[in-house]
């Protein structure tokens, strides 16, 4: 190979691992805030200290729901170009949580054969009392259910409406600390609380299928699911 290709091929296979490491390493994330103006809802991808703008395009295949005691509705959640992350502020002051659901593409991971990667985001709005999720949501493939007991947070992962048995969990505390939770068979798992502030987890799995998605062939459905609340 003449060393121009040579030169050219190391940096694009370079450039492509960089990709895949990041979004493997990346997940999509969703905050609320309350204000004034109504309820600040923000989604962007990288890790919950920081989101990665320039991943910020691979989103533009996503789709947001606001909850409430109601049901789900659509959410408008528009790209702020210069904030690289998506938001808007919402009026409806009944809602209890924000849900995103975010298709990916297709992607390979160093010498893993390609896959089809999405993901799902969830972030309480409110109160413990008001969360109100009891049951699973039928628009996400990959979710994490919660509730205040006692001093934990009780945790049940779903995958395809299914507890995901086996499951690692790797959460943060609002100090920072990182915690690894292992799911059992009905995949729910205890989260001690560690005071007042953000708290923010992710989980994963892996399904060997094969399928084809606008002409690229993957050999694996990767589905990832975040969840975001802040304990007063």
């Amino acid at each position: 190979m003449p060393l121009k290709s040579l030169r050219s091929f190391v940096v694009a296979f370079a450039a492509a691992s960089i990709i895949a490491s990041s979004a493997l390493a990346h997940f999509v994330w969703i905050e609320t805030k309350p204000t004034d103006a109504g309820l600040l809802v923000r989604s962007g991808f990288g890790e919950i200290d920081g989101w990665d703008p320039d991943f910020i395009d691979r989103m533009a295949n996503s789709t947001f729901w606001v909850r409430s005691a109601t049901g789900m509705k659509p959410l408008s959640l528009p790209l702020d170009k210069k904030e690289a992350e998506y938001r808007a502020t919402v009026a409806d002051v009944h809602a209890n949580a924000v849900l995103g659901a975010t298709d990916y593409g297709i992607i390979a991971f160093g010498k893993s054969p390609p896959s089809h990667l999405r993901y799902t985001a969830k972030s309480f709005v409110g109160s413990p009392a008001d969360w109100n999720d009891a049951k699973p949501t039928a628009e996400l493939r990959i979710e994490v259910l919660a509730k205040l007991d006692g001093k934990n947070v009780a945790l049940q992962v779903l995958h395809l409406g299914k507890p995901l048995a086996a499951a690692k969990i790797k959460a943060q505390t609002p100090a920072g600390d990182a915690v690894e939770l292992l799911t059992d068979e009905q995949g729910t798992a205890l989260w001690p609380t560690a005071g007042a502030g953000l708290y923010s987890l992710y989980v994963g799995t892996t399904t060997n299928t094969t399928g084809e998605l606008n002409g690229k062939k993957f050999e694996a459905l990767k589905d990832y699911a975040t969840l975001t609340f802040v304990l007063p």
